[in-house]
Formats: structure tokens, sequence, C-alpha cells
């Protein structure tokens, strides 16, 4: 490892907020592809091909020990992410018919279309809009409430607490008193919402997790919790990272926007580089189940990996000129939804929500504008924006 002065310090809890952390995620690519982090105990790889590896090796990467480096996961309480095979295959199968790219298309395409028309409808014309707070995020969560079975008139106070739960102190690895409040009101929301399901059934997925039985036996009333807590979280939040940094890459690279607009009908491929070139989730983890070598390093069992792929989508081993966004770019995979059993399996909804949505602001790319500094999102492990003023005069 270096030791000279700019020996290479990387720090996630800095890092999130940093406007371009780019240069530091290629110098843990080229200096060191498996870092050590002394002040926070983790190893950290970086580049695509052994991101993508441990992704896939679950066997000596688990995930049952749980995916984050604080205590995130802690606060969902027990869902099927932080589980293996067997439990792990048991509990995806549940979902699995609901999130097929085809179920998706045909249980939500439409839904998805009226909520975008409206959307737009309602921002198209203005000279002063935050396409963020009234377009990017309201979005996902209408749509994860019809999913979840939940109020659509919920989805306001369901952002409202689900953005005090993501956000985080600059610096500091614990929980915020905001950050444990909003936890008891979620919590105490899908649980309310379980209950009303139990003698109110209907066709989606808290109903679908009340009446569920694995090896035989109902789930625990804190698995059910803590799978609907992770779904409606991991359902909005990655959706709303990726169509906020969109909006902001468009906003600001005319190159880009105009070609998007002259060519509507690749908006599928622009998707993919958003995802790549900005990864809403920057980085999950996992812990050793042995000691395993890689590079030279030797990593003991029991030891967390923080898989970074948000430096591994910008490999130049894998892509050409990976730090400039071109939204004409072939797509390559990229692990911006992870990869192997753990591969995100909300990927073909954020996918159709973010294609349906670009494909909806394409006419108004022309007149679409920035007008002020956007509002990054303050979270270690999430990339996005919160508020994001724009023209669409």
């Amino acid at each position: 490892m270096p030791t000279d002065a700019t020996a290479l310090d990387f720090d996630p809890y800095l890092a999130g907020t940093d406007d371009d952390p780019y240069p530091t995620y290629s110098r843990l690519r080229e200096e060191e592809p498996v870092y050590y982090s002394r002040k926070h105990e983790f190893y950290l790889v970086s580049r695509f091909a052994d991101v993508q590896a441990i992704a896939r090796d679950w066997g000596r990467f688990t995930s049952a020990r749980g995916t984050d480096i604080d205590q995130t996961g802690e606060h969902f309480g027990p869902h099927f992410i932080n589980t293996d095979p067997p439990r792990h295959e048991t509990m995806r199968y549940l979902f699995q018919h609901r999130f097929s790219p085809k179920a998706v298309d045909e249980s939500l395409g439409s839904l998805i279309h009226d909520q975008v028309a409206q959307l737009v409808t309602r921002i198209e014309g203005s000279p002063n809009v935050d396409v963020g707070l009234e377009f990017a995020w309201p979005l996902p969560y209408a749509i994860a409430c019809s999913l979840m079975g939940f109020p659509s008139e919920d989805w306001q106070s369901l952002y409202d607490a689900s953005a005090r739960f993501d956000e985080r102190e600059v610096g500091n690895s614990a929980f915020s008193l905001a950050a444990e409040e909003a936890t008891a009101e979620l919590r105490n929301y899908v649980t309310e919402q379980a209950e009303y399901r139990r003698s109110h059934p209907g066709d989606d997925l808290m109903t679908l997790l009340v009446t569920a039985t694995v090896d035989g036996k109902p789930l625990a009333a804190d698995e059910i919790a803590g799978n609907a807590f992770m779904l409606m979280n991991a359902g909005t939040q990655t959706t709303g990272c990726l169509l906020t940094s969109a909006l902001v890459h468009l906003g600001s690279n005319q190159e880009q926007r105009t070609w998007l607009r002259r060519n509507p009908q690749h908006v599928k491929g622009a998707v993919e580089e958003f995802l790549r070139f900005e990864s809403p989730i920057q980085y999950f983890a996992r812990i050793t189940t042995q000691d395993v070598e890689l590079h030279g390093t030797r990593i003991p069992a029991g030891s967390r990996v923080v898989l970074l792929s948000g430096a591994a989508n910008r490999d130049p081993g894998i892509w050409t000129h990976p730090d400039r966004l071109d939204l004409s770019r072939d797509p390559h995979r990229h692990l911006a939804f992870g990869d192997g059993i753990h591969h995100c399996i909300g990927a073909p909804v954020a996918r159709l929500e973010a294609r349906i949505a670009l494909e909806a602001l394409v006419p108004h790319l022309e007149r679409f504008r920035l007008i002020g500094p956007p509002g990054r999102l303050r979270s270690h492990q999430l990339r996005g924006y919160v508020e994001v003023p724009a023209a669409l005069d």
C-alpha cells in the first residue's frame, strides 16, 4: 500500500456527498484493487471483474450477516436480501413472478404511463420547477404504493419518512435521531398495513407477505415488516436516484441532451448508460466465510468486503472513456443492480419507470435547463439528488 503523502484514504461516509468521487475510485482500481480501511475495518474491491465475481460467489462471501456497512439493514428487520440459499431462493421465489420484465410491463406499464403523463402535465411550460421533488420522486412512490397495496394518498408521508431514514450526517457512521424516528414511523406503518391486509386481502405484495408460507410456516411478524420495509425503500430510492441523476446530467450536458432529443428511440439504452455512469447504489457489502486471497492480499474469514460498484461501472478495462457520459454507447452489462443470486429483483420496475419517464420528457428537452444548483442526497451509499431546480418553458 502507498505510504507517502499521497496514500489513499477512502472513507465512504465522506465520499457519499462528494460531487466527484471518481478520481479516487480510479486510484483505488489502479493502485489498490484490494483496499483495507483500518478506520472502518473493511476490505474494498473496485475492479469490475472482482466486484462481479464476489457478487456471484455467495458461498465464500455471504449476505446473511448484512449487506451494509452501517446499521441500515438492522433497522429494516429480517428480509430476504440478507439471506443465502436455501432460504434466499425460497423467499425470492415468492416475489419473482411479480418482477419479471414481462409481468412488470403487463401489470405496471399503463399505470406508469398514466402517472408520468399527469406529472408532465403539471410541470410542462414552467419557468421554475423542481423536477426532483415534483417529478422524479413522486413517480416511484406512486408506483411502489400500488405494488405494495398502500393507499396512493400516503406516498408523500412515506417519501418524507424515507428521506429522513436515508439521510446521513456527513462523516458519521451512526444513525441520526431523525433517522431513528423515521425508522419507527415506517415500521409502524408497514405493520399496520400488514394487519389491514389480513382482513382485506388484495392483489398486492403486502397481501402476498401476510399470506405466504415458507417451509410450511407463515412468515413471522418481524419478517413481514422487514421485507415490506425493504421492498418499499429499495423500490423508491433506486429509481428516484436514477431519475434525478439523469435529469441533472441532461440539464448540464447540452451535447447529450441534444443527442437524446434527436434519437428518442434510444432512450432504453440511455437508461443503461445513466445507470452505469452514476450508479444509484454505489456499493454493497459481504462477509467472508473463509480466508480468501485476492491480488496478493489475504482477506481473513469474517471480514467485511465492500463491493464498490460505482467504481466497477467505470472500469476502463470494460468501457472506452468510462468517465464520459455517452448516451449513444452500446449497452454492456453493468453492476448498478448487483449480480448473481442477489441481483436486484426490482430492476425491471426501475428500468421501465425510467424509460417511460424519459420518453415523456424528450419532447421537452429543447427547452429543458437547470436554473440552480441541484441538492445532493446526503447518503454514503445512495447517489442521487433531492432538489433539481429547472425550467421547462
